[in-house]
This record gives C-alpha cells, sequence and structure tokens, in this order.
C-alpha cells in the first residue's frame, strides 16, 4: 500500500512538473508574439522572417496541444488506479470486517507461591519421618515405599531406643506445620492439626509405655499391643501423605490464599 501511494505522490509531481512548463511555454508564446494575430499580413520585405516565425509558432503550437494530451492522459490513468485502490481498500475491510472474532484463552489461575512453599516443606519433612519409621518397623523397604502391616516386625521395633529417630522426625514435622499452617488451606490444615495430634499421642502415650529396654524383652501381653500401635503409625502416615499430595494437586486448579 505505502509503495502505490509513492507511486501515486511521483505521478502528481510530475504531472504538476509538465503544468508549469505549459504555462512557461504559453507566457513565451505570449511575449513573442502579443495578444494579436500569430500570423500577421505579409510584406514583400519581411517576408522570409515572418514565414520562419509562423513555422515556429505552429511547431509550439502542435508541442503544446501534444503536451495537453499527455497530461491529460497521465491524470485519467492517476484517476483510474485511486479507484482501484480505493476499491482494493474497500474489498480489504470488508473481508477483514467478518473475520471471526478472536478466541480470547482466559489466563491460568496461577498458585500462591506460599502455600506451595508450605506444602513442599512439609512434604520433606514427611518424607524423613516415613523415612525413619521404615527403618524401624519394615528395615527391608526401601524410602517411598509403602508400609506393609502383613510383614512381621523385627525385634528392634521391640526396643524403646530403636524409636529416638522416629520420635525426632515427627517433632520436625510438627514443628514446620506449626510454622506453616497459616498458609495451608482450611481442610488440610485441621486434617494435619489432628493427624500430628494422633502420632503424638500414639508415640508418647503408648508406644514408647509399651517398648522395653535395650534387652527387649518386652512382655507377652504387651507385643500385640505394639504391632497395632505400629499399624496405626503407618497408616496415619500414609493418611497424611495422601492430605498433603492432595494439597499439591489443588495447587494447579485455582490459586490458593492464605488463612
Amino acid at each position: 500500500m505505502d509503495t502505490l501511494l509513492g507511486i501515486f505522490a511521483g505521478i502528481i509531481m510530475m504531472v504538476v512538473a509538465i503544468s508549469l512548463v505549459l504555462i512557461y511555454l504559453e507566457l513565451r508564446h505570449r511575449r513573442i508574439f502579443g495578444s494579436h494575430d500569430v500570423y500577421p499580413q505579409p510584406t514583400v520585405v519581411a517576408a522570409p522572417i515572418q514565414n520562419d516565425t509562423a513555422a515556429i509558432a505552429m511547431s509550439l503550437q502542435s508541442e503544446l496541444e501534444r503536451l495537453r494530451a499527455d497530461i491529460h492522459g497521465s491524470l485519467t490513468a492517476v484517476s483510474t488506479d485511486l479507484e482501484q485502490v480505493r476499491d482494493q481498500l474497500s474489498v480489504a475491510a470488508q473481508a477483514q470486517s467478518r473475520l471471526p472474532e478472536p478466541v480470547v484463552v482466559p489466563e491460568l489461575p496461577k498458585p500462591d507461591p506460599e502455600r506451595t512453599g508450605a506444602i513442599t516443606e512439609l512434604y520433606g519433612a514427611l518424607s524423613s519421618l516415613d523415612t525413619a519409621f521404615l527403618a524401624v518397623s519394615q528395615p527391608m523397604l526401601l524410602p517411598g515405599e509403602t508400609w506393609d502391616e502383613d510383614l512381621t516386625l523385627p525385634a528392634e521395633a521391640f526396643a524403646w531406643d530403636a524409636w529416638n529417630d522416629v520420635g525426632a522426625a515427627a517433632y520436625q514435622f510438627a514443628e514446620v506445620f506449626s510454622r506453616r499452617r497459616i498458609q495451608l488451606d482450611p481442610t488440610t490444615r485441621d486434617h494435619l492439626n489432628a493427624s500430628i495430634s494422633s502420632i503424638r499421642r500414639n508415640l508418647t502415650t503408648r508406644l514408647y509405655p509399651a517398648l522395653t529396654d535395650v534387652d527387649r524383652g518386652i512382655p507377652d501381653e504387651n507385643r500385640d499391643q505394639v504391632v497395632q500401635l505400629v499399624r496405626a503409625l503407618g497408616a496415619e502416615i500414609g493418611d497424611v501423605r495422601i492430605v498433603l499430595e492432595h494439597a499439591a494437586i489443588g495447587l494447579s486448579a485455582s490459586p490458593g490464599v492464605s488463612n
């Protein structure tokens, strides 16, 4: 489009220049012949000069007519081209107006970075607790494997001192929750609060009193109780893992709002 407009501007400038030339020739013609007839009555003395002047006048007149015809043709061509450009612009505008409206894709909500950090830190602390718990209750499993309640507890699981690392890891998890709880959604916060209380009760008020000292001389009546408490601890840790994983999945569904 800019190229066509530049061409048209050039043509118009050329037409203006030709018009100036015509005006100049017309003025010169008048200066030479004046306003009277360019063909004066012949005389015997100046016949050759008058014949030459008449020939020059006729030549100039013919040149003027030719220039007028050229200018008229150029103006006609420019007018025709402008009409074509105007028609093309009109067609393009109509086609543009018929285009479908662009589909606006709504921007996905961004997760709350504070809540994301809280869930990530809690999940890391829970993994440490789970690793310590498996090292005592089922040392044959690798960290991250699901605790199997049907497996027999090793002899070390019935010793009081074997659970020291589990207690320390549980305390660390509770400490992280206490610091980050305000950044969690209410459902996750309430669930973790109840789970931490349950883990604490199972460890301090039930499991530790039922265990013996280093000699592992646990009475038979306490053995079944220890097995049930360890199973409860395994289920509680697994439940907390599910809660945190669901909370992490919910971060991508809607933006979090700290409460």
